[in-house]
């Protein structure tokens, strides 16, 4: 061991380490020392941050909290007072609300969604403050509690069934049926008439003070029937006297559930009717407001050009499928338009690239095309009268692509109405029909050469058509033709152009477009042999019929014969796909003109065999509906709105083990709705289920098909509605058009099956129900809104038609 002399003498490396060898001597220039410092302590000067920082955060807190819990009870106050519901004790535990109030029962889902809807001032602008909402409704008097919303709960409270609308206070007793209950409201300045059912002497003495209030005069012509009301009846009532105090005139309607109003008014008070009228305090408006205003058609007018003038409506490059941003300026046009009187006129414009004649027919197509959208999103396709200018009217050079991209555009348009033509005596059908017949033999309506446009002696005998219908009454149906020179579609679409000429052509003259109805089935429907020159020169024809409209067939009737059509010649597709075949075009031609003479909507259906994926087959079912729906459009069936719906594997007409048991499956069936109201008890029954399926009633984890918790207890009480109900009933599944609309269509149809099996399950026999899905394809509100999309996300169930 060598021995290492003493710290003191070297400049050694140094250790504070007892029982440590010390280490060798280092060379002079790598010689370092170690400098000992002492830890200075914290206490008390390193904790004063934190400290302060903590008290700024409690006051803060303190005083932030206190002023969103002012704000928050505030706005739900202001709310509920501009609403008319005053007196209300309001308590905020942050942003938590509780409300107590002295109301009916029925009101008690309408409160909450008020005081859930208030806005408080953020320094992101105003937001919707409430983060939940508990109602208490209290009887006046003895205080009991009446009803509850959102959970609200109070020690000590007598808690007992809420009464149904009328019936408050008769406890103890049996409880009388549940009954539609119609009325009908006429107002005159400050006067009002109130006519029609009611349930008790108490919601009659209670409306006749509500309308008091807003009323100077009002004279009450009520009958009580002793039968309980649906909870929709009160609302309706308050919602009628609340639109007829704000118009001039006007007359209010409630019958079957739906709530019809008709008021005149200043164009300046147009907003404040449409935002009482869909006030959410009497839950969704179940029926429609129409304003006859002076200047409606020119604010209609101005509202569609603007919409247009912020985008146009696009398709994909030469042909007349719509893109995504077109779609959505669709919906912005219907959201329009769904406002506005009177008919409206879509027309389809092009550039002068290519034929004039295949312009011409593009530009028809794509009109129409718009046409079948705004269709989907509820506008009545009798209202729409569509026209393909082509080239001919241009806004801007051609020369340019940025001229050619103005030219290529759509136009929505209100249609002026024709102005009177002289009276003149009523001619009997059959000299009106031997006129027009005489006419078409002749052979004065013709064309020019592969073009829809009329020529010198087609412009007169126009003049001469017009004029017989102008001393006749009754429908013309317009059927235009083509031989087989050309491609199919080319020959469609010439014929369908030349149809629409004749009826602007005719419009042009005064006859009103109501009275017309046209069809372009281009080659299908031959009357001789195009082989020769002869018999394509009889192809190519136009055909008229008069018909007087108390002849033509009921929706049961058309059924009937729709039936018979598709039992006869199926429609029929390539394996796998969506594409209908050739010869099936043939029955598309057909089925469009049986439908031409039928009332009101129709829902395609499409089914499948059970081969496959359960939902593809759904798909696909859909898929196939939505193409005849697509080929009678392009037909030029317009008076009736069309609904695909797919049903997949799920109803087949026959076994599945065979082949001719799944060639039956794969089939389309075309149903025409009935319009006439349905029986009294059907009626009753959809009221009742009406008054239970309020927004929110059934809720769905959010892309999904699974039902809430919440939504699986109301189904119980649904059932029981459901049993009492006569023969079969429809559940129809609804979204919003947030998504692609096969998804959205699948999703709707999954919905309506999983209430379906929950109702099964709660013991309603499954043959009585039928479940459908519609997509986007029927809204109820705006898609532009959250609560607009809220609304059109639902779930319908009503007596199925005919049954």
């Amino acid at each position: 061991m060598p021995s290492y002399p003493p710290r003191a003498q070297t400049g050694e490396c140094m250790t504070d380490q007892p029982g440590r060898q010390e280490p060798r001597s280092l060379p002079e220039g790598l010689r370092y020392f170690r400098k000992r410092t002492l830890p200075q302590g914290w206490w008390p000067w390193g904790v004063l941050p934190v400290a302060g920082l903590l008290v700024l955060f409690l006051v803060g807190a303190f005083g932030i909290a206190g002023q969103m819990q002012r704000q928050t009870a505030d706005a739900v106050s202001e709310t509920l007072k501009s609403f008319g519901i005053s007196g209300a004790q309001i308590t905020a535990e942050g942003q938590a609300i509780r409300v107590r109030a002295v109301a009916p029962e029925y009101a008690a889902p309408q409160i909450q969604m008020l005081a859930a809807s208030a806005a408080c001032p953020t320094w992101l602008g105003r937001m919707t403050c409430p983060t939940s909402v508990q109602v208490t409704l209290i009887e006046p008097g003895s205080g009991r509690v009446l009803a509850r919303a959102g959970g609200a709960s109070e020690a000590g409270s007598q808690t007992s069934a809420a009464p149904s609308a009328g019936d408050t206070g008769r406890s103890g007793a049996q409880q009388p049926p549940i009954r539609a209950h119609d009325f009908e409201f006429q107002s005159t300045g400050d006067a009002i008439v109130l006519h029609g059912e009611v349930p008790s002497e108490a919601v009659k003495q209670r409306l006749i003070e509500q309308a008091g209030e807003r009323f100077s005069r009002v004279t009450a012509k009520l009958v009580e029937t002793g039968d309980r009301a649906t909870d929709q009846y009160e609302l309706a009532t308050q919602r009628a006297v609340f639109v007829l105090e704000k118009a001039r005139s006007g007359h209010a309607r409630w019958v079957g559930g739906r709530l019809d109003i008709q008021v005149d008014a200043d164009s300046a008070a147009r907003g404040s009717l449409r935002q009482a009228f869909n006030q959410p305090q009497f839950a969704p408006p179940l029926g429609q407001l129409r304003i006859h205003e002076e200047s409606a058609e020119q604010d209609c007018a101005d509202a569609l050009a603007a919409t247009l003038a912020e985008g146009p409506v696009t398709f994909e490059r030469g042909n007349d499928r719509l893109t995504d941003a077109g779609r959505k300026r669709v919906g912005a046009l219907a959201a329009v338009a769904n406002r506005c009187p009177g008919q409206l006129i879509v027309e389809g414009h092009t550039d002068n690239i290519g034929r004039q004649s295949d312009n011409q027919a593009l530009s028809l197509r794509r009109a129409r095309a718009v046409a079948v959208a705004l269709a989907e999103h509820g506008i009545d396709a009798g209202r729409m009268r569509t026209r393909g200018v082509g080239e001919s009217e241009p806004v801007a050079d051609n020369a340019t692509e940025a001229g050619r991209a103005r030219n290529r555009r759509i136009v929505v348009r209100l249609d002026a109405p024709p102005s009177p033509s002289p009276a003149t005596s009523v001619s009997t059908n059959v000299d009106c029909a031997t006129g027009i017949d005489d006419l078409a033999r002749r052979d004065a309506l013709n064309f020019e050469t592969g073009q829809s446009a009329l020529d010198q002696a087609g412009r007169e005998a126009m003049d001469a058509l017009a004029s017989i219908l102008g001393r006749c009454e009754g429908v013309l149906f317009i059927e235009s033709h083509t031989d087989n020179g050309g491609l199919q579609g080319d020959n469609r679409s010439l014929s369908l152009s030349r149809a629409a000429a004749v009826a602007g052509a005719l419009e042009e003259r005064g006859i009103a477009s109501q009275r017309l109805r046209t069809l372009g089935l281009g080659e299908d429907l031959p009357v001789a042999s195009n082989d020769d020159a002869a018999g394509r020169e009889t192809n190519r024809r136009l055909q008229f019929e008069l018909v007087d409209p108390a002849a033509l067939p009921d929706a049961a009737d058309c059924n009937t014969g729709l039936d018979s059509l598709l039992a006869e010649s199926g429609i029929q597709f390539r394996v796998g796909s969506h594409d209908i075949t050739d010869d099936s075009q043939l029955v598309i031609s057909r089925l469009a003109r049986q439908l031409q003479r039928c009332p009101g909507p129709a829902v395609i259906a499409g089914h499948t065999d059970a081969m496959g994926d359960e939902i593809d087959n759904q798909r696909l079912s859909w898929r196939r509906a939505r193409e005849v729906s697509r080929g009678l459009s392009s037909r030029g069936l317009q008076h009736v709105a069309l609904y695909p719906v797919g049903f997949g594997e799920s109803e087949p007409a026959a076994s599945n083990d065979s082949e001719a048991g799944r060639a039956r499956n794969r089939r389309i069936e075309v149903r025409v709705e009935p319009q006439s109201p349905p029986a009294a008890q059907a009626r009753a029954c959809n009221n009742e289920l009406a008054g239970l399926l309020t927004p929110g009633a059934i809720e769905f984890d959010t892309g999904s098909d699974r039902l809430s918790a919440a939504s699986r207890d109301a189904v119980t009480d649904l059932a029981a509605v459901v049993k009492r109900c006569p023969g079969s009933l429809i559940i129809a599944g609804h979204t919003d058009d947030v998504g692609e609309a096969d998804n959205n269509q699948q999703l709707s149809w999954q919905r309506a099956r999983a209430v379906k099996a929950a109702l099964v399950t709660a013991g309603v026999r499954s043959e009585r129900l039928r479940a459908v899905g519609f997509g986007e394809a029927r809204p109820v509100a705006v898609n532009d809104s959250s609560d607009g999309r809220a609304l059109n996300r639902r779930i319908e169930i009503y007596s199925a038609p005919g049954k």
